[in-house]
């Protein structure tokens, strides 16, 4: 098989010829996908389709979440509780005026009762570390007796003008809320205010196949699943594999790769955060490892591995991998191509070991004498068990257009 010369694709660079189904229209344009693993919808059939299933921190609890929930912050704001202002009690009621979701005025003046402001539901304040944010202007008066305030245990900070930070960990069921002492004479105006849970994160336990054939990659073990929220943020670049046990599993995509010459057409975007060797993706034999192969990369070349006839490891790499990078991987017969961000980095003709697989993992090595764990991002996973060559530039085209 010859592999025809193509222009360099580089990732991030403004496609001018976008095929018609548009950004999210990979699997529309080429379709036959064995297994297709996104945060973004990759065919128009999958707009309101759930893309990631999420375990939070907080409690435990999971949620499934389309792409546009995982853009239009549904998602972190499940995982991390945000702000909510509820109604004043006290010596507030009556005082507050131009309220928002994000600020309020308030005066009192001597009114002899405490006066409350709660950022969220009670009920909703529970266990972890909360930071609110806020700007402060008064208008008149002291702040001598204006405070925010946590409790459970109580922790508090009297109002400055200016920026405000309050940082507060509750061990357990409290409020968190803006307080006024009963001899308080103050008009106060707060604008800019976020209230954000920072010690809650998210974990993915389940990464929806969108490929039509539910060949879903799951992790039940909750210390091996990867991250997609960190400290209250939504992590950028995709799912977050920490270098040391998390992975995900859908071992019946395996069955799709059953034949001596099957081909196989791979395309994942991953991004190193730490340099090790390391794979976005491997398929293997859960007795041996005489049928293998794997693609990915650490801050040196890029990489692909795949056991040939004598069961010895017959490595391909080249290139350097920095950043985020699209790495494409192609077999068919004995021929085999390794791409990075358009650019083909090495390619041989090797008589490869018969298959079939019967594992497939998204950031972990599967050799059983060599584990290795993906030590960064991964956003794209999308293999073919069909030989793509003819197509690769057009799915490599809207992969870089996610």
């Amino acid at each position: 098989m010859i592999f025809p010369t193509v222009t360099p694709t580089l990732r991030n660079t403004l496609f001018t010829a976008i095929p018609s189904g548009g950004l999210s229209g990979l699997l529309d344009q080429y379709g036959g996908a064995a297994a297709a693993y996104s945060l973004r919808a990759l065919s128009s059939g999958w707009l309101a389709g759930d893309v990631v299933e999420v375990r939070r921190s907080l409690d435990g609890a999971l949620r499934s979440f389309t792409a546009a929930e995982v853009a239009n912050s549904t998602l972190l704001n499940w995982v991390a509780p945000r702000l909510d202002l509820q109604p004043e009690t006290g010596a507030l009621v009556g005082n507050v005026t131009n309220e928002t979701a994000t600020g309020f005025d308030f005066s009192v003046n001597n009114e002899g009762s405490l006066g409350f402001k709660q950022l969220l539901p009670l009920a909703n304040v529970t266990t972890g570390t909360y930071t609110a944010t806020f700007d402060v202007v008064l208008n008149s008066g002291s702040f001598s007796e204006v405070i925010i305030r946590s409790g459970n245990p109580q922790e508090e900070a009297v109002l400055v003008a200016g920026a405000n930070s309050f940082t507060c960990t509750p061990s357990g069921i409290a409020g968190i809320y803006f307080r006024t002492a009963n001899t308080a004479v103050a008009d106060v105006s707060i604008t800019n205010l976020t209230l954000t849970k920072t010690s809650a994160d998210g974990f993915v336990s389940k990464w929806y196949d969108q490929s039509g054939n539910d060949n879903h990659a799951t992790q039940a073990t909750t210390t091996a699943q990867p991250k997609i929220v960190s400290a209250g943020a939504l992590i950028t670049g995709g799912l977050d594999f920490d270098g040391t046990d998390d992975s995900l599993e859908a071992n019946a995509v395996a069955a799709s790769f059953t034949g001596t010459d099957q081909p196989l057409s791979a395309f994942a975007v991953g991004t190193v955060d730490v340099s090790k060797a390391h794979y976005i993706w491997t398929l293997g034999n859960s007795a041996s490892d005489t049928s293998f192969m794997g693609a990915g990369g650490n801050s040196g070349p890029y990489r692909a591995i795949e056991r040939d006839s004598t069961a010895t490891l017959a490595n391909i790499s080249g290139g350097t991998f920095s950043s985020e990078s699209l790495v494409t991987y192609i077999t068919t017969g004995n021929q085999r191509e390794l791409f990075a961000d358009g650019v083909s980095q090495a390619s041989d003709s090797t008589n490869l070991a018969a298959k079939p697989f019967d594992q497939f993992q998204v950031g972990r090595l599967l050799r059983t004498t060599a584990i290795a764990y993906w030590n960064g991002k991964i956003s794209t996973v999308v293999l073919y068990d069909s030989d793509q060559t003819a197509n690769r530039v057009g799915i490599e085209a809207i992969i870089n257009a996610l």
